[in-house]
């Protein structure tokens, strides 16, 4: 058997490959970001000179146009908060006789007594039962019929007094009898049958009286003018009495000229949202008196063509008086009082909750007693308190002390 060959294994011998030097790397990859560099910066040239895009082109092209529902709306604005309505203030009133009004010595004292009180306002009277107007009035109709006073008061001038002790001036004035005005101008009036002659409220030799008649829209307009000379004097609530038909005057002597057909309620009420609405112009309130006796006792086609209520238009001074009912009481369909003088703060919350629910959303300020009353009877200072907390019971914050004689009245303390 041969012998196998050996293979004999050697080392390679050939030429080694040589690494290339350091320097020589930092030196390639330098040109390789210079060449980039410059190819970068040169692209945008060039791609311009072969899209035929010159600098000079580019900068009177027109920008690019943005579409309008792009942009953005700016937020409209919102409008200003409209002013809330004035709050109107809340009257805590006196009445002031006008024997007080003439005697300016009594007057001042009487007014710094206030101060320690709880009252923010008083009420004058400024045209009286006959028709006399009481401040020194410049309307022109009254000066002609000489229905001014001899004596009449300056109204601005005690506003202004009255002002300087933080005290507000409310008024009361006669509206529909007025036989001053009456006589004055007898197409005013209401006449007998006919124009020409006056009509009156009972036989003249039992002290019968003309009245300015409720239709004629001439007398409307004296009681509106008074009323608002009263306001730019200073006055912050007018207060119209008397505002009704004359007793007596369902006959058929009563001539009140063409009503077309308007009722007597209607013609009350529509007068009275006219001068309310008038005053409210001059940032001053109106209102009409009504008594508790009034809405208490029913229709009354005579005075107000139905019920009292009825002619009211926003705002009533409500006669709450003891002494407007019999001593010995009054029953009627709506009101029972059995003893209304001898408890007046139960008169008053009797009285002022009736008068809640026949006036139904309509302001009510209450004209309560405020000292002795006409028949004699004195009160003390408690009972005109429960006749002020009786009112408050019932959420009516306004009321005006009432008293005739100045000297009698007994004030609630602050």
């Amino acid at each position: 058997m041969s012998r196998p060959y050996k293979i004999k294994r050697t080392k390679y011998t050939g030429p080694v490959k040589a690494r290339p030097h350091p320097l020589f790397v930092v030196l390639v990859v330098l040109a390789v970001f210079g060449l980039g560099y410059l190819g970068f910066v040169s692209y945008t040239p060039i791609y311009n000179a072969i899209m035929n895009r010159t600098q000079a082109s580019s900068q009177t092209s027109p920008p690019p146009q943005v579409p309008e529902a792009s942009i953005p709306e700016e937020p409209e604005e919102a409008p200003p908060p409209e002013p809330e309505p004035a709050v109107p203030e809340k009257f805590r009133a006196i009445y002031l006789p006008a024997a007080l009004l003439k005697d300016n010595a009594a007057l001042n004292s009487f007014l710094e007594g206030l101060k320690d009180t709880s009252l923010n306002a008083v009420m004058v009277d400024i045209k009286d039962k006959s028709g006399q107007v009481l401040f020194a009035s410049q309307n022109q109709q009254a000066n002609k019929w000489q229905a001014v006073a001899p004596d009449a008061i300056d109204l601005s001038a005690l506003a202004a007094r009255l002002e300087e002790q933080g005290l507000s001036l409310l008024v009361r004035m006669s509206a529909f009898r007025d036989e001053m005005a009456a006589r004055g101008d007898k197409q005013l009036a209401v006449n007998y049958r006919a124009y020409g002659t006056l009509w009156l409220d009972n036989f003249q030799h039992l002290g019968g009286k003309p009245w300015l008649n409720p239709y004629s829209a001439g007398a409307q307009q004296y009681l509106l003018d008074l009323a608002l000379e009263a306001v730019d004097c200073g006055a912050r609530l007018v207060v119209l009495d008397d505002f009704c038909f004359p007793p007596n005057s369902m006959t058929g002597d009563a001539f009140f000229g063409d009503t077309q057909g308007v009722s007597r309620a209607d013609v009350l009420k529509s007068f009275a949202q006219k001068f309310e609405e008038t005053l409210s112009q001059k940032e001053a309130r109106g209102a009409v008196y009504l008594t508790g006796a009034a809405l208490a006792g029913g229709p009354n086609p005579t005075l107000y063509g139905g019920e009292a209520a009825d002619i009211a238009a926003g705002r009533v001074l409500l006669g709450a008086l003891p002494y407007q009912f019999s001593a010995e009481g009054f029953t009627s369909g709506k009101l029972t009082l059995r003893q209304p003088l001898q408890d007046p703060a139960d008169t008053v919350k009797q009285v002022a909750n009736l008068a809640l629910q026949e006036l139904g959303d309509r302001e009510v300020i209450a004209l309560i007693q405020g000292g002795v009353e006409p028949q004699g009877v004195s009160y003390t200072a408690q009972q005109i308190a429960d006749q002020i907390k009786a009112l408050e019971e019932l959420g009516l914050e306004e009321y005006v002390l009432y008293c005739t004689d100045y000297k009698a009245y007994l004030l609630p303390q602050s």
